[in-house]
């Protein structure tokens, strides 16, 4: 601030050292002169000035406030006077009010935010004492010996940003994303903050919320652990929704992919020693199965396991010598999950298709 008056008075304090060809006095009453020019000409500065961005952390929440102009700045006339202790100047400002706005943005490991915000200060004062001196070249330099700044008053106001959710979307794979937007407002005691994620995988390329609703739960808050994570049956279940309406659910084997030590082959002499009719119908042909989920699997969260009801069906295709698949039978199971962990599978139906 005041450059005229700094670059002049650096300029006087030359005298110091070897002789001076030149000399420059500049006075109180000049002084107050420059002062009274330089308040208009600082005013107009800071209108047209972008601020520096202002990077911070809270708690483990970064922020950083950016884009930052004045648009209305009510700038007093600075107090000037000489400063002998400190070989410059003693400056002070009182009652500068100012309204700022700009873009505010947060982040908190991946969760981000962000939007727009005001600000409004109203009673800054300022005091600051600025050393004038020269570097080893001879060219005059401004240092500030000490500042305070106090301010009375801020208001502020954001814009943007969530209130009640937060949007926030993890693409797990290119079938799937996981909904981790917040489902309520963060719920704070003495001793924890717990936040209510939605937990909701869904396809992106078919999103359809799922037949079911999530059930409550509450969390044990364990005040010797450090973080604590509750998944509910609702995301298992969610997975397996959006996996069976895109269509993922599914798999095609082939003879190939049987290990080469099994007994049974996927061909038709090997599977008419179960089904006469196929090699009857179709002597020595290779044959495709299709495994596939009749319905969304259910994941059921009880203390001590899981279990896992799946509908599944197989269907049997002969290839032809063209290459085209002529459906044969479809058999129709039922996966079940016991509390001791087994799995077993049942037979719901056996149809020959003709």
């Amino acid at each position: 601030m005041l450059y005229i008056v700094l670059w002049s008075l650096a300029l006087v304090s030359c005298i110091c050292g070897e002789n001076p060809a030149i000399q420059l006095a500049l006075t109180d009453k000049g002084l107050q002169t420059v002062r009274h020019f330089a308040a208009g000409v600082i005013q107009d500065k800071l209108d047209q000035m972008e601020l520096t961005d202002v990077r911070g952390h809270v708690m483990g929440i970064h922020y950083t406030l950016s884009g930052m102009h004045i648009t209305k700045l009510d700038f007093p006339e600075p107090e000037v006077h000489f400063s002998p202790p400190v070989s410059g100047l003693d400056l002070s400002v009182s009652g500068l009010s100012m309204a700022l706005t700009g873009d505010w943005s947060t982040h908190l490991g991946a969760i981000h935010d962000g939007g727009t915000f005001d600000m409004a200060i109203f009673d800054l004062s300022l005091r600051s004492f600025l050393g004038l001196d020269r570097d080893s070249s001879g060219h005059p330099s401004v240092s500030s010996v000490y500042c305070e700044v106090d301010i009375q008053t801020v208001n502020m106001q954001f814009y943007g940003g969530a209130r009640y959710t937060h949007v926030l979307s993890v693409e797990v794979n290119p079938v799937m994303s996981l909904d981790l937007s917040l489902s309520a407002p963060p719920a704070v005691d003495p001793g924890s903050i717990n936040f209510g994620l939605r937990g909701e995988f869904y396809s992106p390329e078919s999103h359809r919320d799922p037949p079911f609703v999530a059930p409550p739960f509450s969390l044990p808050v364990q005040s010797t652990y450090m973080l604590s994570v509750g998944v509910s049956e609702y995301t298992a279940n969610s997975a397996s929704f959006a996996y069976y309406i895109s269509g993922h659910l599914q798999a095609l084997i082939n003879d190939s992919m049987i290990p080469s030590y099994c007994p049974i082959r996927l061909n038709t002499s090997s599977m008419g020693r179960f089904i006469p009719q196929l090699s009857q119908m179709y002597p020595d042909l290779l044959m495709v199965l299709q495994v596939y989920a009749r319905q969304t699997p259910l994941f059921t969260f009880q203390p001590g396991f899981v279990k896992l009801d799946l509908l599944s069906a197989i269907k049997a295709f002969v290839v032809q010598a063209n290459s085209t698949l002529t459906p044969v039978f479809k058999l129709h199971l039922v996966r079940r999950t016991s509390r001791s962990g087994l799995v077993w599978f049942s037979m719901q139906r056996f149809n020959i298709l003709k």
